[in-house]
Parts: structure tokens; C-alpha cells; sequence
């Protein structure tokens, strides 16, 4: 067999000690793996991004549904203090800071406001103003209070029961009731433009009840 070289042995093959040796290179590995690795983050991603449109609790309704909340829960307790505020708005000078309050209204009444005294000269120590939206309540609510009292002709000879005028007013504005008893003098009239029912209450003297209509005639 003189004459034949033999072939290299498969360690000294130059390819494959290429390809065994440790410094090569190996970028298709790491390729694959990088792609493996965004291909995750980006399913993560969508994924993420689904469920926050289609969960029912995602974070726009949790912003919103307290907000409604708090908007309906405002809208249904505002109604009675506002008809009480307007009552308010509408009491003559001479009350006290804190001397009249809101209280319970009759079933036909909207809102009640009873006052203790009213300062001014020949003021009512008690008063109660009632907010009567239908004429026919205010009209029944105005007959108890005459029903109720020992009817008197107002002074200055003025009908008892019977209408009255503001000041240069060409149509009653309401009607009025004088009375007395034994535990007061009454001044008593409806205010129909404002669908108000007043009833004011003095001592129970003849005096009085003219101090109290001096009083109602510059305050109504």
C-alpha cells in the first residue's frame, strides 16, 4: 500500500473543527430565540390592550360609574331644600339670623318655613309662610286658617276677608283675613303671583292686631 497517503482523520477534518470550535460564532441560535422572546411581548401586549376594551370593568367605567352615581344621588335630595330656599328668599326683613327654619309641609304644601319673632316695629312674634303651588290647595289652605279664627274688619275699616293690593297694583294680588281670639291677633293672606300662604300672629289685643296690620302693610 507504499505510494497512498492516508486521508485525514475526522478531528483533523478542517470544516469540522470549524464547527466544533468554541469561538464560532452561533447567531442563528440567538436569533431564534430573540424572535421567540418578541413574539411573547407582543402577544402580551395585544392581549393586554383586548382586555382592557372589552372587560366590563375596565378603568373608564370605573371613572365613570361613580360619577353618575354621585349626579343622580344630587339631582333626587335637591328638590325640597330648593323649595324651602325659595320660601326663604321670599321672607321680609326683620327675622334674625336663624330664627326661621323649614319644617314639614302639609301633604298640598311644597314647603314650610315657621319664624319666631320679627323685629321690626309691630312685627308678628310667630309666622309661618307656606309654599302652595295649586290655587285650589292655596285657596282651601287660606279657608282653614279664616275657618279657624274669630274674623274681625281689618283696621282702617278694610274688608275681612277680602282682596288686597300692592302699591300702585291694578289687580289684587291675594286675599286678606283680620282676626282675634283668645290667644292672638291675626294677620293672614294669600300671595297668588307667588303661590305663598302667610299667617302672622301677634298678641291678643286690639292694639296688637293694628301694630300687626301697620306691620303687614309695609312688609307684604
Amino acid at each position: 500500500m507504499a505510494g497512498l497517503s492516508p486521508g485525514p482523520a475526522h478531528g483533523d477534518n478542517p470544516w469540522q473543527r470549524f464547527y466544533d470550535s468554541p469561538t464560532r460564532p452561533r447567531w442563528g441560535g440567538r436569533l431564534l430565540w430573540a424572535g421567540v422572546a418578541a413574539g411573547v411581548v407582543v402577544a402580551a401586549v395585544v392581549t393586554g390592550g383586548w382586555l382592557m376594551v372589552r372587560s366590563p370593568g375596565s378603568s373608564q367605567d370605573a371613572a365613570d360609574s361613580p360619577r353618575v352615581a354621585v349626579e343622580e344621588s344630587a339631582v333626587d335630595t335637591s328638590s325640597d331644600e330648593s323649595e324651602a330656599d325659595q320660601v326663604m328668599a321670599l321672607l321680609p326683613a326683620g327675622y334674625p339670623s336663624q330664627a326661621c327654619a323649614a319644617v314639614e309641609p302639609a301633604p298640598s304644601a311644597a314647603a314650610t318655613v315657621d319664624c319666631a319673632r320679627n323685629l321690626d316695629p309691630g312685627g308678628p312674634a310667630t309666622s309661618t309662610y307656606t309654599a302652595i303651588t295649586e290655587r285650589a290647595d292655596l285657596d282651601a289652605a287660606f279657608g282653614s286658617v279664616v275657618e279657624g279664627l274669630d274674623v274681625v274688619v281689618c283696621p282702617g275699616n278694610i274688608q275681612s276677608p277680602g282682596p288686597w293690593r300692592r302699591s300702585g297694583a291694578g289687580q289684587p294680588v291675594g286675599t286678606l283675613v283680620c282676626g282675634l281670639d283668645a290667644q292672638a291677633s291675626t294677620v293672614a293672606w294669600t300671595d297668588t303671583a307667588r303661590s305663598l300662604l302667610v299667617v302672622a300672629r301677634g298678641a291678643p289685643t286690639d292694639r296688637a292686631l293694628a301694630e300687626l296690620y301697620t306691620w303687614w302693610s309695609s312688609h307684604s
